[in-house]
């Protein structure tokens, strides 16, 4: 799985506002991106055309590029 890093600037006001809070940044961070992701609909698109191999491509519905 996929496990992207926390931008290094972000960890200070993250770390202050998970002890204001009082949960762990693990919570809070997962609050966060779920509360940011909730009304993004992903939609998957298979593409043949340029490669023997299918290739997967994600797109934001509503945001897809001509």
């Amino acid at each position: 799985m996929y496990s992207p890093r926390i931008d290094e600037g972000l960890i200070p006001k993250l770390y202050c506002i998970a002890k204001a809070e009082n949960v762990p940044m693990t919570k809070l961070v997962n609050n966060l991106l779920k509360k940011a992701t909730d009304n993004v609909k992903v939609a998957k698109k298979i593409r043949t055309e340029e490669t023997a191999m299918p290739k997967e491509t994600y797109v934001i519905q509503g945001k897809e590029r001509a």
